[in-house]
Order: structure tokens, then C-alpha cells, then sequence
């Protein structure tokens, strides 16, 4: 039989089985743990290599693996807020037509920006809009991205031309909206 060492007050009694766990049953010999002394810490995570932190491997393969999905995420995300934001052209277009016809049934021609009364900035604030070539017939109106909009390399700019009762989309990257019709309903989200 094995003596068993004194416990003074600043220890704590510990036994435990061949997998760590507390015991109620005959186990391994008991040991004792210090609790006063300043490695105490450090002797008690080396003794139970379940309660160690992460190495420098695990951590820069975590943030290599972060960095990974970070750079194949961004991309996406920053395609879904373009898109988001071209319902800003959208709505600021439709509403510039419906200005147009109302102005039209009290005036012989369409009118411009300024006759209309009409903002020169969608309601978010990401495309300017402009109205080029009023007439008596119809009418062309511009919305150009504006700010962080611009990298929206695809539908940078929004065109609607009403010609008569005709009314025509187009889009592209810059004023000569050369998008073509597959290009052209994914800018429209038609």
C-alpha cells in the first residue's frame, strides 16, 4: 500500500481514471494538484491535453481558411448589392415616365428634368438621371451610376427611350448601352 501525501489547505484533491474523468470506483493512484504555486496552471494543461489551446498551425490554417471563403464570398456579395441597387435605377426611371406622361397630357411635348420638376438623383442616391431629346413624340432618359455604384462594370448605365406608344430598354457599361438582350434583361431584371 502506498502512502498518501498530506494535503495542505492551499491543494486540491483530484483522482481521476485512466481517461481523466473523476472517479468513484478503485481508480489510479490519486495526485494532487497545487493550487498556490504559480505553474500550477501550466503543469495542469500539460498534464491534460484536452484543455490546450490551438497551436500556430491550427490557427494560420484557420485563417488561411477564412481568407479563402472571405475572397469567394466578397465577390458574390458585392454582385447582390450592385444588383440591389439597380432597383434604385429602376424605380427612379419609372418614375421619371410616369412624370413624363402626366406632364405630356397637359403640355404639347415631354418635358425635361427641370420642366418636370424632377429630381437629378435616384432616391438612394446611386444614379444620376438625366432626360435627353424631349419632344412631342417621346423622350430618352439616362440613369448613370454614382459613387460606389460605379464598379457595377456591367449596367453602369440605365437607358430608357419612349418613342409613341413604344417603349425601349437597353443598358451597358457606359453611354453607348451596347448590352446585349441576354446582358440587357439581367440589368432590367426582366
Amino acid at each position: 500500500m502506498t502512502a498518501h501525501p498530506t494535503v495542505r489547505p492551499h491543494q486540491r484533491f483530484q483522482a481521476s481514471d485512466e481517461r481523466g474523468d473523476a472517479c468513484t470506483s478503485p481508480c489510479r493512484e490519486p495526485r494532487i494538484i497545487d493550487t498556490g504555486k504559480a505553474g500550477h496552471r501550466m503543469a495542469q494543461l500539460a498534464s491534460n491535453p484536452a484543455q490546450r489551446g490551438f497551436t500556430l498551425i491550427e490557427l494560420m490554417l484557420s485563417v488561411t481558411i477564412a481568407g479563402f471563403l472571405s475572397s469567394v464570398a466578397y465577390p458574390a456579395y458585392q454582385g447582390t448589392v450592385q444588383k440591389v441597387r439597380r432597383s434604385d435605377a429602376l424605380v427612379a426611371l419609372m418614375e421619371l415616365h410616369t412624370a413624363q406622361e402626366r406632364f405630356r397630357t397637359n403640355n404639347i411635348a415631354y418635358g425635361s428634368l427641370a420642366d418636370l420638376r424632377a429630381r437629378a438623383t435616384s432616391p438612394a442616391g446611386h444614379y444620376r438621371l438625366d432626360v435627353q431629346a424631349p419632344t412631342d413624340a417621346g423622350f430618352v432618359a439616362l440613369a448613370t451610376a454614382a459613387g460606389s455604384q460605379r464598379a457595377d462594370a456591367h449596367c453602369g448605365v440605365m437607358k430608357l427611350t419612349v418613342i409613341g406608344a413604344n417603349v425601349v430598354y437597353a443598358s451597358g457599361a457606359d453611354d453607348s448601352v451596347a448590352n446585349d438582350s441576354t446582358a440587357n434583361k439581367r440589368c432590367w431584371s426582366l
